[in-house]
């Protein structure tokens, strides 16, 4: 039985097929025996399609079904290729003589049906229910994986493990049913007419899942739905899935659509709100989903607490990172849109509650405007919200509190930001003058605090400060922005003496990183090295970074990180100028442990959303580096054009990067990022894999009149150009006035018409007679406010179109759409509609093309040109002639009628390069000359895009990569670990299983490749040269390293070797032994050799059997004693 849960790859190829059944009522089929069965119909139906069979006139409807009966049906539902059964059998119970014999073999083959053992099919022997569903399911090519989870007959925990997926989808298919009693009866006997059935119902879901279906809906969380598919689909877009909210049916727009690498499943992103359920359809079907409730996120209020400071509410706690982040508040003033340079954003203790300080204050009864978006609270996110502020401070400041911050530091609090035309200690008096203030100074990042300093060492006790004491000069005096002078008063605090030394606790750790945090702001921060494992060994010192207060300490160990488990950080403090607290209290130096796991989670995106016309934000499921780079992101459009990725620009403190691109003007965009290009910042630095994503753009962008028209040479109609589809409203003639001599506006003409061009990017207006008045380059249309199909309104009012007569010339070449699609063929639009094209009037590259051909789209015609296979251009369109296409006159008609009167020339420099690059050659190398292969160089077309080229884009057969480097531009070379054995002469097999890119602006992809086995390249050269005598005669026998003959393919003689013979030796080669393409060569030499003597092949005279010509190297003659 075969258990598989999809089709095999022959079935789905050649096997499944529709049925054709004749209608019942024109039956020429019947028995005997069917009228009381409930299966008289479908019995009838395949009959007389010839699928179905009876005996003597009868069916037998309640008998059970046999194997290889049920094979024959299957065989003939599924019109499986009966004529070329094998001549040997597969089964010794099934004989090549048996009436099953092709049916059955059939059947097997396609992978339905299985044997029972031992060399048998089972004939004969019962088809159970569940054994029926599954092979029909499985004819149908759907992935079922999952469903059974999902069935509710009584009798279902009886359904075997391997059939319930297929039982629960042949259910939801209808191919069949329980029973009464809610039963599946799964171990039950298929009776014939249940499988009559169930073949009929077969036939009519073959049309139907055909195509993909609607398999599953699951809410990942209240923003991300993933969809599955019953079987892979070819493509997918936003326009393919509808979502709306259950009973109202509005549709809810959704974004980020990603489709799975098996293409069996894709997730989206919505906005969808809280307790909802909404309707997911493809296909024709639907599911549903509802979400979770939610507490929505929502700023409640925005006040302005003076004129420096604004308070944010929320309705609940948010978290930090969102709620601090600069890049989540847009402030639009009167003065000006910054924030102060520290502490800008400060979160209240509850977190319900931001208060952000602005660089500059207002004006008394200033208005201005915050942006505030993307402030999270669990798995909330607040959508964008604009408030207004008005500012007006009437309240007149006051100090609050005076706190001991170090031994001569006292801070002063108010309830308000503060400042003074000079602010100095003069404002301040100190128990009336008997201790002296040396400074007064704003505390950086909290602007209701000033800092004093104390001129001498204070008793401990209760002391008192005096604010603006009588007689402070009015220049020096503390007051508010709003210029309220703060009162004179007097603030009280207890100076004691701090002696407890400050402590460190571990905040985080990971390999590469250890956040220390102090209990008190440190100074001569200098003194505190950190190590870890080793203590004071300098390679495992970390690199400090101090945060500004002196009370965070970030080390980094880039060079020898933690292992993974329990790890020990030594903490040091220098003996001489120790790092201390603000009272001198040094810090000891201590031992610390934590525990260290390895991070070996690769980064994925986690979505990508549009953010308006420009922007796209994409996520990243933690910490990256590299995504910063905004070419490591490519967008291309439907067409398959690039789209600009202009920048990449990381988003706060979170782990959103935004790229900000050419306009997007709606429509299915596809952004890709290559694999290995973005790493995380562990230190492992995983990488992430190859990313496509499908990004739904929703159109934001307003259409534009084009400012050239045409009209007819006869004067009766004008063509008018809009840059995408518009509404009907603009076949509404009262949208357009006309002025024949550009200044004089007027209607047009009583009885004019205004149709669609091509496409509804174009309008016609036809006139009822020839408008003598229309002169090119003088007349006008004045087009009025249209919109296109998305609403987005045309920027202006009254759209002046200037008309010139049709006339098809190098302007009417669309700019930019000019591009080499492959190595012979050159497509370009026109941005006007043609009726006709001659390809007698073309050439490309510098010769006659083979083919020229227009579709008509939008008002405009791409054109499509080929080049002969001879005329053939470089991949990087290097050699493409200068002329890239010529159109010589009447080569191409309008929708006018009209031709071009002239040359059209196209020229090389506005030819877009789209075509991918390809493999030229592969070679072997042996670098180091051991005659052992080191590496295989890939040669490319033209140069490539060096962060494209990864070591896990290439596979080469018996060998282990250790690494790949581009040079030339075009050269990939892929190190390899040697093999033990020499095998200079070996051409392993190289596959690319990636896909690397050109250095092109497109970035032309070129996929994945068969394997080609690699050319040898390695030169053969002597391995071995040993000295032995013989019957009184000496020899030499030299090895090579594979089998070699001279420079004419003959065997090697003596002139084809260099003797040295060492010391004052004078013996020479006196003969050569050698059957040509072997390795070994036996010279015989004149007398005895002596210590050192030498042995080489004259160069150019040795070579392989790839033809590779061994370089002249001498080799030490060996076994000389």
């Amino acid at each position: 039985m075969n258990k598989s849960k999809k089709l095999t790859a022959a079935v789905a190829a050649t096997a499944v097929a529709s049925a054709i059944v004749a209608p019942v009522a024109s039956a020429s089929v019947s028995f005997s025996d069917i009228n009381g069965s409930y299966a008289k119909d479908a019995i009838l139906e395949l009959a007389n399609a010839g699928i179905i069979v009876g005996e003597n006139g009868k069916f037998n409807p309640s008998a059970n079904i046999k194997r290889q009966d049920f094979a024959i049906i299957m065989a003939k539902a599924l019109k499986l290729d009966l004529t070329n059964a094998p001549k040997t059998a597969t089964f010794s119970d099934v004989p090549t003589t048996h009436y099953s014999y092709a049916a059955v073999e059939a059947a097997v083959k396609a992978g339905l049906l299985s044997g029972t053992g031992n060399g048998n099919f089972g004939l004969g022997t019962n088809l159970t229910r569940e054994q029926m569903a599954v092979v029909f399911v499985n004819a149908l090519g759907v992935d079922v994986s999952g469903l059974g989870a999902g069935l509710k007959f009584a009798d279902a925990s009886s359904i075997s493990a391997w059939a319930k997926d297929a039982v629960a989808f042949a259910v939801e298919a209808k191919l069949l049913s329980g029973d009464n009693n809610n039963k599946f009866n799964p171990a039950a006997n298929a009776e014939r007419q249940q499988v009559a059935v169930v073949a009929s119902n077969f036939l009519k879901a073959q049309e139907v899942y055909k195509a993909a279906q609607l398999k599953a809906v699951t809410l990942k969380d209240n923003s991300t739905v993933e969809i599955s598919f019953t079987k892979a689909v070819e493509s997918l877009t936003a326009a393919d899935i509808k979502v709306a909210v259950k009973g109202t049916n509005t549709e809810v727009a959704i974004s980020g659509l990603t489709l799975s690498a098996d293409k069996k499943s894709a997730t989206f992103t919505a906005d969808f709100a809280g307790s909802t359920t909404y309707t997911v359809t493809y296909g024709g079907k639907s599911a549903e989903v509802t979400t979770a409730a939610t507490n929505a996120v929502e700023v409640t209020n925005v006040t302005a607490l003076n004129l420096k400071q604004i308070k944010v509410d929320f309705n609940q706690a948010v978290d930090a990172a969102s709620a601090t982040a600069s890049a989540n508040y847009t402030y639009t003033g009167a003065v000006g849109n910054g924030y102060a340079a520290e502490g800008a954003f400060v979160l209240s203790a509850d977190k319900k509650s931001v208060i952000i300080t602005l660089l500059n204050a207002e004006a008394q009864q200033a208005s201005a405007t915050l942006k505030i978006k993307d402030v999270v609270a669990g798995d909330n996110k607040l959508a964008e919200v604009t408030k207004s502020v008005s500012f007006f401070d009437a309240t007149v400041p006051s100090v609050t509190t005076a706190t001991v911050t170090g031994p001569s530091k006292v801070t002063v609090e108010f309830s308000e930001p503060v400042t003074a035309g000079a602010l100095n200690a003069s404002a301040f008096s100190l128990d009336g003058n008997t201790y002296s203030l040396s400074s007064a100074t704003a505390v950086v990042g909290e602007p209701n605090k000033v800092e004093l300093t104390i001129g001498a060492t204070l008793p401990e006790g209760e002391h008192t400060i005096k604010i603006n004491p009588a007689g402070t000069d009015p220049a020096n005096q503390v007051k508010d922005f709003a210029g309220f002078v703060v009162p004179t008063a007097d603030v009280k605090f207890t100076y004691t003496v701090d002696k407890t030394a400050p402590v460190a606790v571990i905040d985080s750790v990971a390999q590469n990183q250890v956040v220390i945090k102090f209990n008190k702001a440190i100074t001569n921060t200098g003194a505190i090295s950190v190590y870890h494992t080793y203590n004071n060994i300098f390679n495992y010192r970390g690199t400090s970074s101090w945060s500004v207060d002196g009370k965070t300490l970030t080390v980094t160990f880039a060079d020898a990180p933690l292992a993974v488990g329990t790890a020990t950080i030594f903490v040091n403090n220098a003996s001489a100028g120790s790092a201390a607290d603000a009272w001198g209290n040094k810090f000891a130096s201590t031992t610390l442990t934590a525990t260290v796991a390895s991070d070996v989670t690769a980064p994925t995106v986690t979505s990508v959303k549009q953010v308006d016309s420009t922007n796209i934000d994409v996520t990243f499921s933690k910490a990256v580096e590299g995504a910063n780079i905004a070419s490591n992101y490519v967008l291309k459009d439907a067409d398959g054009e690039v789209v600009e990725v202009k920048s990449a620009t990381k988003q706060g403190n979170t782990n959103v990067y935004r790229l900000n691109t050419a306009i997007l003007n709606g429509g299915s965009y596809t952004l890709s990022i290559g694999a290995d290009l973005i790493k995380d910042t562990s230190y492992n630095k995983n990488k992430l894999a190859a990313y496509t994503a499908t990004v739904s753009v929703t159109d934001k962008v307003a259409p534009e009149v084009m400012p050239s028209g045409v009209f007819a040479s006869d004067t009766k109609k004008v063509q008018i150009n809009f840059s995408e589809a518009m509404t009907d409203a603009a076949l509404n003639a009262s949208n357009y006035l006309i002025a024949y001599n550009g200044i004089a506006k007027q209607s047009l003409p009583t009885g004019s018409t205004v149709t669609w061009g091509a496409s509804k990017s174009s309008v016609i207006i036809t006139f009822p007679s020839a408008q003598a008045g229309l002169v090119s380059g003088t007349s006008k249309v004045f087009v009025a406010q249209l919109a296109d199909l998305a609403g987005n309104k045309t920027e202006g009012f009254q759209n002046e179109v200037t008309l010139s007569t049709d006339n098809i010339a190098l302007a009417n070449v669309v700019a930019g759409s000019v591009k080499a699609t492959a190595r012979d063929t050159i497509e370009f639009q026109l941005n006007t509609a043609l009726t006709a094209i001659n390809v007698a009037n073309f050439t490309i590259n510098g010769v006659a093309a083979t083919a020229a051909s227009y579709v008509n789209n939008d008002g405009k015609a791409t054109v499509t040109v080929k080049a002969p296979a001879a005329s053939k251009f470089a991949t990087n369109l290097s050699d493409l002639n200068a002329s890239a296409i010529t159109i010589s006159a009447n080569g191409v008609t309008s929708a006018f009628g009209t031709q071009n009167s002239g040359t059209v020339t196209i020229a090389k420099a506005t030819v877009k390069d789209t075509v991918a690059p390809e493999i030229t050659g592969y070679a072997t190398v042996d670098a180091n000359n051991n005659g052992k292969i080191d590496a295989v160089t890939v040669t490319f077309s033209e140069d490539l895009y060096v962060a494209s080229v990864q070591e896990s884009d290439f596979t080469i057969e018996g060998y282990t990569i250790t690494g790949v480097a581009l040079s030339a531009g075009n050269v990939v070379t892929i190190s390899v670990k040697e093999n033990s054995v020499i095998d200079a002469d070996a051409t392993p097999k190289v596959t690319l299983v990636g896909a690397v890119s050109d250095n092109s602006a497109q970035r032309n992809s070129l996929g994945a490749q068969a394997a080609v086995a690699a050319t040898d390249s390695i030169a053969a050269f002597i391995t071995g040269a040993v000295y032995s005598v013989s019957g009184g005669n000496h020899y030499v026998t030299v090895t090579f390293s594979e089998g070699v003959t001279d420079e004419n393919g003959a065997a090697l003689d003596a002139t084809d070797f260099v003797l040295t013979d060492g010391g004052a030796g004078t013996a020479t080669i006196a003969n050569a032994v050698h059957n040509a393409k072997s390795k070994s060569v036996v010279l015989q030499v004149s007398e005895a050799l002596t210590d050192g003597a030498l042995v080489n092949a004259v160069a150019t005279k040795v070579k392989d059997a790839a033809g590779n010509v061994s370089a002249t190297a001498t080799f030490a003659v060996t076994g000389l004693n």
